[in-house]
């Protein structure tokens, strides 16, 4: 692949990205709808949200390295080959690598607050809630804090890669280069 494609394909990705920004909206409504706001949902929504934990839920040294011992026997034997070569952090694991607290979860779960995804990297659960149970989850010992999930609106990009800004023309209309010409002129 030549570098020219390649730097048009990132211009307009990078453009459609940005005009995917969404516009300031105000109002509770309208920022219950983009996601921006737990508290505007009625007692019977359900929102969906990311619950961080403060720890792993380990709490000595010797427990830590044990975790990290059981993960090390069980990782895939290419990915520590690759771990080997690449990691610039001391050692091949780290807290990052463990999974996210099965106790934590269940309690998360025992609100009532429905499980979606699991993530290691960020010590936290997604998870689809009215607003009485992200409360309760709220005052969970383990819970660091709780974030709306944030959305891409893809209309928006439709839209935006369906009409240039300058002219109202369809983009890439009789142009080789789509929706980069303008970027390209700029060079």
């Amino acid at each position: 692949m030549t570098a020219l494609p390649m730097i048009s394909a990132i211009t307009v990705i990078a453009t459609l990205l940005v005009a995917a920004l969404p516009k300031q909206e105000t109002g509770p409504v309208a920022q219950h709808q983009s996601g921006a706001d737990l508290s505007a949902a009625t007692i019977d929504d359900r929102v969906t949200a990311w619950v961080f934990f403060a720890d792993k839920g380990i709490h000595s040294k010797t427990a830590r390295d044990q975790a990290l011992n059981r993960l090390s026997l069980t990782y895939n034997k290419r990915a520590i080959q690759r771990r080997m070569l690449r990691r610039t952090a001391p050692g091949l694991f780290d807290e990052r690598d463990l999974s996210v607290s099965q106790e934590f979860t269940s309690a998360v779960a025992a609100t009532g607050a429905r499980l979606r995804i699991k993530s290691r990297w960020l010590n936290a659960v997604s998870v689809s809630a009215t607003r009485d149970q992200i409360e309760a989850v709220r005052k969970l010992p383990p819970v660091k804090s709780v974030e709306p999930v944030r959305r891409l609106h893809t209309e928006r990009i439709v839209r935006a890669a369906a009409t240039s800004e300058h002219d109202g023309e369809a983009a890439g209309s009789g142009s080789f280069y789509g929706l980069s010409e303008g970027q390209l002129s700029l060079i």
